[in-house]
Parts: structure tokens; sequence; C-alpha cells
């Protein structure tokens, strides 16, 4: 009796560990931290050799804010460390994550995405190789090939990127590969960069150290500092 019942807690346990790691967003403003998920999956197994539990096959968990998803789950509830695999992703009220795999350590805050992340919002889409999302501080670092599409069209590419979701701006540390347009118009700017900045909110990006030509057709020109808005 007693061997059931310190299951249910564990297990108890388990659940809410999960919902750290898939619901990393929705802790920054969607939704309470006390909300807790309905999780179900095909099998839960206990792994005595690591002490994790394994959840496979189907894993969903949601609330009325959000849901998420993943086809396999290791979860180690001393630790409190979680590890997802397979088509792993999160919704939460016009934000969706994918990634092949994500790591959460509860002690660092911290969660690692890597394989093909997606992330969409506000008709903004970004694309990366990995990439890190830290709870307490609301930012996301994304590397490797990372790319930046604007909802008026064209692109940002660059080898890393970081995202302030509170103030909703991306910052750009490495050199930069641009195509931006105007909002329903066929006009734009094509070029390179050092260094830049995207303002979600107003639409417009600032770069420094750049070459580039008007779209579609016009004269090279380099400059310090660009100030660009698609509106």
């Amino acid at each position: 009796m007693l061997e059931g019942t310190e299951r249910t807690a564990n297990m108890r346990k388990i659940f809410y560990t999960f919902c750290i790691v898939i619901s990393f967003l929705t802790t920054t403003v969607y939704a309470s931290p006390s909300t807790l998920p309905t999780i179900q999956s095909d099998a839960k197994n206990f792994d005595f050799a690591t002490g994790e539990w394994i959840l496979t096959g189907n894993v969903i968990a949601q609330t009325e804010v959000w849901k998420a998803t993943a086809d396999y789950v290791r979860v180690h509830p001393i630790n409190l460390t979680i590890q997802a695999s397979g088509n792993v992703t999160l919704t939460i009220k016009g934000i969706f994550i994918q990634a092949d795999q994500v790591a959460f350590n509860n002690q660092q805050q911290v969660a690692n995405l890597s394989g093909n992340i997606k992330i969409a919002f506000d008709a903004i889409r970004a694309t990366a190789s990995t990439g890190t999302y830290h709870l307490q501080s609301k930012t996301s670092d994304l590397f490797g090939a990372v790319t930046l599409s604007p909802s008026s069209g064209g692109f940002i590419n660059s080898r890393s990127a970081h995202f302030a979701l509170t103030d909703r701006r991306v910052t750009f540390t490495s050199p930069i590969e641009f195509e931006l347009y105007k909002e329903y118009s066929g006009s734009g700017i094509s070029g390179h960069a050092l260094s830049g900045e995207y303002s979600i909110n107003d639409e417009k990006a600032i770069f420094s150290q750049v070459n580039y030509h008007p779209i579609p057709s016009g004269i090279d020109t380099s400059v310090d500092t660009l100030s660009y808005s698609s509106k």
C-alpha cells in the first residue's frame, strides 16, 4: 500500500516537472506557474539504472492556455532534469515552437533546444540549428544558420541571434545577410551588415557597417548605419 502511495506521489512530481520544460514560455506571460497540465502517453516506465521515468508514444500535455507534444520523454524526479525528443512542439496563444530535442535543467532554469528549431508568432518566422531559452531573463539565443522571416517578406540571415521576448526585439551579433520589403510593395533593400537588430513591434531593422542596394534596382551603397521600416 505504501509503495503504491509513493509511486503516485512520484508520478505527480514527474508530471509537474515535465510541465516546467514544455511550458518554458508560458510562465513568462501567458499562464500561471501553478497551472498544471493534463498529461497522457502511450506508455510509462521507470528506469532503475538511471532513476528516470520514461514516457513514450504520443506524449501530450495541455491546459486551457497551451499544448505540448513529444514522442519520447525522460524525467529525473530528483535532479529535476528532463529530455524530450521526437517532434517536440509547444503551442501558446499564437506562438509555435518546434525542435527535435529539448533538454531542461531546473537548477539552471535553462531549456536547451536542438535540431530543426522553428519559432512562429505574429506572422514572424525564425529557424535555427540549436538554441537556448532562459526562464528567468525571458530571453532566447539561437545559433547555426539562423533565419528571421518578417511578416512583410524577405529575410535576415545570421549565425546567431538574441531574442528578448519582453520588449520583442531581436539582436544579431554576427555578419548578416538581409533582404527586406515594404508592406504591399515590391520595393525593398538587399545587402550585408556586420551587426543589427529588428523590432517586432515596429517592424523596423537597424544595421551597422552596411553594404546594400535598393530593390528592384539600385546602386550599391556603403553606410555606417542603416534604418529600415517595413511599414
